[in-house]
Formats: C-alpha cells, sequence, structure tokens
C-alpha cells in the first residue's frame, strides 16, 4: 500500500522531469551526491540541515524510477546502478553516522562527547 501510495504522489513530479532533459540516471547520480553531501552536516551537528538535505536525495531515488518508467527508458543498467547507488548511500549514512557518535569533526579530533554536546558543553 505505502509504495503504491508513493509512486501515485510521485507521479506528476515525475512526469514534469520527463518532460526535461534529466534522465533516470542523472537522478540516480545527483541523489547519491546529495546523500554524501549530508555527510558533513550529521558530522558537525547540523541535523536539520542533514534532514533537509537527505529528504531531497530521498526525491531523487524515488523519482529516478517513476522517470524511467515514463519515459520508457527503463534498463539493466538503470536497475543495477539505482540499487548499487542506494547500498553506497546507506553505508555513507552508517559511516556519518558512527563518525558523529565518536565525536569526531572534520580536520578535528577524536573524543568521546555526545552527539549535540557544544565545545562549551565538554
Amino acid at each position: 500500500m505505502w509504495t503504491s501510495g508513493a509512486k501515485r504522489a510521485a507521479q506528476p513530479a515525475a512526469a514534469l522531469i520527463a518532460k526535461g532533459r534529466i534522465t533516470p540516471n542523472k537522478l540516480t547520480v545527483f541523489g547519491l551526491l546529495l546523500n554524501v553531501a549530508v555527510t558533513p552536516f550529521i558530522v558537525t551537528g547540523r541535523f536539520y540541515w542533514a534532514l533537509l538535505v537527505y529528504l531531497l536525495a530521498s526525491i531523487c531515488d524515488l523519482l529516478d524510477g517513476a522517470v524511467a518508467r515514463l519515459t520508457d527508458n527503463v534498463t539493466q543498467f538503470g536497475a543495477f546502478l539505482d540499487s548499487t547507488v542506494d547500498r553506497v548511500a546507506e553505508g555513507d549514512d552508517v559511516f556519518a553516522e558512527r563518525i558523529a557518535q565518536c565525536g569526531c569533526e572534520i580536520g578535528g579530533h577524536c573524543s568521546p562527547r555526545a552527539v549535540g554536546q557544544t565545545e562549551m558543553d565538554v
């Protein structure tokens, strides 16, 4: 039920994108880039920005298949790319969360402080 509802909700946006020059594979790769862009936000404790960018990445993931079906551009490579990018994105999410749990900041050092704590709290 959730899948069919999500697909129905994505149809108008997918139809709009399908009219342009954005291919399903471009959407997939853009979604991966957005997902990787979430990492610094998580690591530095900017969780609202992380959520916003992650939602945009998720929308790209939702739309790539819909655009492929609408443009009759469903390929084995596209399915493989989408599946592989999903696994890479999940790995990147886990990586970012583990760094945040450790208290690491990009360019900094690791200390066992709680996620969300500021330097003044330590």
